[in-house]
């Protein structure tokens, strides 16, 4: 019962269709779309310098988002500061 309420649950973090630069003005991350749920682990992984550090970025508040969403629960915190 308890494994089953997660397992319904709405995602607490949902990020739909980011873009975003890199420092030097080239595209970082183009359109990603993920979901993160409540007790759920979520790694981000890949070869240095191919968008993971410019994500974390975006979802913290500490790059600028060019186009999508960053949701957390039902607030839209895109752009938002740190």
């Amino acid at each position: 019962m308890y494994r089953e309420s997660f397992q319904r649950s709405r995602p607490i973090l949902r990020i739909k269709d980011l873009i975003m630069m890199n420092d030097l003005e080239a595209l970082a991350v183009k359109e990603i779309n993920l979901e993160l749920y409540i007790a759920k682990i979520l790694g981000i992984a890949g070869v240095k310098g191919k968008g993971q550090a410019e994500l974390v970025e975006a979802i913290t508040g500490l790059r600028k988002v060019l186009s999508g969403k960053v949701m957390l629960g039902d607030v839209d915190i895109t752009n938002r500061s740190p």
